[in-house]
């Protein structure tokens, strides 16, 4: 066991939340209405800035891979940032793949303010007050928690939880959850929607059968059949064992090569080793010369304060056309204040101030969002 903050997910890890998610090359619409790809992903950077994924969007297996890799880095920092108890590292890699599938806020609760310190702080969740005070029973009770989509308990969903029940405890997950036994696990209604479901401790009592019965056999295509030897034509009686294959020392393999981590994008790189992460840290706590600085401080807040200013500017001036100018054209053309010089002016010169303020705003927007996409691009800060 170790502290969160000093451990990553482990290989077999990640390639349980590889498994669990499935890879699609092209985009789709998951449980939440949110478009994903790949590996369930919702974000790229190809453009050299953290972008959602669009309806029509595709990915290969290479890039996906590439991509998961990164994103999982993202989100097991709130595991580090949430949970103070040790943990086992099936456990670390179980709350990993919550923060992945439902973001770090699962573990890290929204935003309150400090009464000490006047600043922000995060309120916590059920399960990390659960896990670091060290209750079991209600950790695997808030691990099946999520089980719910749109308002309905989902089959997938349900399986998904159970297997990170199983995984927390160490216990086998594929074969229970997602093989041929798990058919009987659940009971659907017309709509797919569970109508009943084999409780988790049925569920862990099958794991932990599965699991004396011995080691799973290996794919076909990795096993190896050693040629077999002429049987002696008197043979000597030898005991059978069962387990005597178990006890056998495998006939040893290359390790595998480590697999090089996936390339990071501009906008990831160069993290300062003092940043502070704005998850941990209450706002007027935060230091500049630790390498962190508030939001609204970045070229990324002020990209989108002027986005949002030209959007209003835009809507305040289309409506007074609508009211005041348009109006006055009428009312001017189809009456004798046509022939009024003064009249004529003084509508002309609003017209021509309501271009050029329309002008204006459009240049605020295209202006904010260069700026926005320029403080994406070059942040360099988990802060950001």
């Amino acid at each position: 066991m170790a502290k969160p903050n000093e451990m990553t997910t482990s290989p077999a890890g990640r390639e349980a939340g590889r498994f669990r998610e499935g890879f699609r090359s092209k985009a789709y619409q998951c449980t939440a209405g949110r478009w994903t790809f790949g590996f369930g992903s919702c974000f790229h950077y190809r453009n050299g800035f953290r972008e959602a994924v669009k309806e029509y969007d595709t990915i290969d297996r290479a890039e996906s891979a590439e991509l998961f890799d990164l994103l999982w880095n993202e989100h097991e920092v709130g595991v580090g940032l949430a949970i103070t108890a040790d943990l086992t590292q099936p456990q670390f890699d179980t709350l990993a793949d919550m923060c992945y599938n439902l973001g770090r806020d699962v573990l890290l609760g929204g935003w309150e303010t400090d009464p000490a310190t006047g600043g922000k702080r995060r309120k916590g969740t059920g399960i990390q007050r659960a896990v670091n005070s060290g209750a079991i029973e209600r950790v695997e009770s808030e691990l099946m928690r999520w089980i719910y989509s749109g308002g309905r308990r989902d089959d997938g969903l349900y399986s998904r939880c159970a297997s990170r029940v199983l995984q927390w405890n160490s216990l086998p997950f594929k074969e229970v959850c997602y093989g041929p036994g798990a058919a009987d696990l659940l009971v659907l209604n017309p709509d797919n929607s569970i109508k009943s479901a084999v409780p988790i401790q049925i569920i862990k009592a099958r794991a932990r059968a599965f699991q004396s019965a011995g080691p799973i056999a290996a794919p076909a295509e990795s096993v190896r059949v050693p040629a077999t030897p002429p049987a002696p034509s008197n043979p000597a009686p030898v005991a059978s064992k069962p387990d005597e294959k178990r006890d056998t020392p495998a006939a040893a393999t290359p390790a595998p090569a480590a697999k090089q981590k996936p390339p990071v994008p501009k906008a990831l790189k160069e993290y300062s080793a003092k940043t502070v992460d704005i998850n941990h840290v209450p706002l007027p706590n935060v230091k500049p010369e630790n390498g962190a600085k508030p939001f609204y401080e970045s070229e990324r807040f002020w990209g989108m304060f002027w986005v949002a200013s030209g959007n209003i500017l835009q809507q305040l001036i289309r409506r007074g056309a609508l009211v005041g100018l348009a109006p006055s054209w009428v009312l001017l053309l189809a009456t004798d204040a046509a022939k009024d010089p003064t009249a004529i002016a003084v509508v002309s010169t609003l017209t021509v101030a309501a271009v050029g303020a329309l002008g204006a705003s459009i240049v605020m927007v295209r202006a904010g969002i260069t700026k926005k996409r320029k403080g994406d691009a070059t942040a360099t800060q988990t802060l950001y």
